[in-house]
């Protein structure tokens, strides 16, 4: 008999997830999953950031919906000093060196005298006349004057080389990344180049006044970079948040996890998450904390659906924090009997791309990530969920008491039909 109570208790939630499924794969209602991946401003991917991914992976491994706070400077991705030394010592060293540096001089000098020749007119037509020749024209100041102008040119020049070095080992740090953590999709950097290089190119031109010949002063840039390049920080996660929470206030707030991703036509595609949750922001001067305050994991069951696998998926769209990483076991397992895969990925910080065979299913990325969602459709969550959470604690909004009366009625009805089976077998 306890067996017997057991099994009329579990089959209607079974029965209203099977018929939630096989309605949205019936009919093919795309509005069930409109939580997709935008790919825009209003999206916030945290690849880069895998010690904050592994702290959210260990919540709902461990079933805590506990908030996390943020500090500055505590997840942060760094371009290091040292690496930039070593190309601005190979720059200085070859292409601008202390020739490239005379040469920017010396072709000052002659624009300058040549600037101060003057044409006039004679028997012999118009001619150059050397006004230094003739004046009392300072050659000193004519010499420091093309040091100046020189000098300055050479420092534009390494201005420009230094951002070429900075693009090229952060392009060379992030692509690395990617093929190490399977990753596709980044944030955007915080780091100001203009303002960095500005500061540089200002203290070289405070060097260049203060000396007299191009030996001191290529000593000086030489000294210079040597030590004054320090470790610059790219992404910083809590100035990442602060810039990307300002903007998205017009929406649901929500953790993104993983994507599936269907390449269709003119290199269009779809992708959607296979859970998420709702995040919400409390932005402070020196700490960002990130809540849950809904005690609720969303499972994708109709964006699984909607990709028309052999059988279809009916485990619950909603769990607890405290029984999601088993009911997230349940669309692990159905993924990975369709794509013959049979590692773990789910509850995974990284993983690579998951393909099927001939491109007939969705690829499976590794993905975690905010994403704000501005038009929500309430019908992804789970019939028993709504069913069990309106049971145990009183509805004050109306519309939510008609909705939990509705599954309540048909909580009941599937009870009623499975007990009337149960003692006529």
């Amino acid at each position: 008999m306890p067996n017997e109570n057991l099994t009329s208790k579990k089959l209607p939630s079974s029965i209203l997830n099977y018929f939630a499924a096989f309605t949205e794969t019936k009919f093919n209602f795309r509005t069930l999953i409109n939580y997709r991946w935008t790919n825009d401003e209003l999206t916030l991917d945290l690849s880069l950031f895998q010690n904050f991914q592994k702290k959210l992976i260990e919540l709902i491994k461990s079933g805590d919906n506990k908030s996390i706070v943020i500090k500055s400077n505590e997840f942060t991705l760094s371009l290091l000093g040292d690496d930039i030394r070593i190309e601005i010592e190979k720059s200085l060293s070859n292409a601008f060196g202390k020739d490239y540096l005379k040469t920017c001089v010396e072709q000052e000098t002659s624009r300058i005298i040549e600037q101060d020749k003057i044409l006039i007119a004679s028997d012999e037509g118009a001619q150059h006349f050397d006004i230094s020749e003739h004046s009392e024209v300072d050659e000193e100041k004519q010499r420091e004057k093309a040091f100046r102008e020189g000098t300055r040119k050479y420092n534009r020049a390494i201005r420009k080389q230094l951002e070429i070095i900075l693009i090229e080992l952060q392009d060379k740090k992030i692509d690395q990344l990617k093929e190490e953590l399977g990753i596709e999709n980044v944030p955007a950097s915080i780091f100001n180049s203009s303002n960095y290089l500005k500061k540089h190119f200002d203290s070289l031109q405070l060097f260049a006044r203060d000396c007299k010949t191009i030996e001191e002063y290529f000593e000086k840039v030489i000294k210079y970079f040597n030590e004054s390049i320090e470790d610059i920080i790219l992404y910083d996660l809590f100035i990442n948040i602060q810039k990307y929470a300002r903007f998205n206030i017009t929406g649901t707030q929500y953790l993104f996890f993983h994507e599936l991703n269907k390449k269709g036509e003119n290199s269009t595609s779809e992708s959607y998450p296979i859970f998420f949750i709702e995040a919400d922001f409390v932005l402070g001067h020196d700490e960002i904390t990130i809540s849950f305050q809904r005690n609720l994991v969303l499972i994708n069951t109709p964006a699984v659906n909607y990709f028309r696998f052999p059988s279809v998926l009916t485990t619950p769209r909603s769990s607890t924090f405290q029984n999601a990483a088993i009911d997230l076991g349940g669309i692990e397992v159905f993924l990975q009997a369709q794509y013959g895969w049979t590692e773990p990925f789910v509850l995974e910080i990284h993983f690579k791309q998951i393909s099927a065979p001939k491109d007939i299913y969705p690829d499976i990325k590794c993905r975690i990530g905010f994403q704000v969602v501005r038009k929500e459709n309430k019908k992804l969550l789970d019939y028993s969920f709504v069913w069990i959470a309106c049971r145990r604690k009183p509805v004050q909004s109306p519309y939510k008491y008609r909705l939990c009366k509705i599954k309540q009625r048909a909580y009941q009805n599937c009870t009623a039909v499975q007990n009337r089976r149960i003692h006529k077998g």
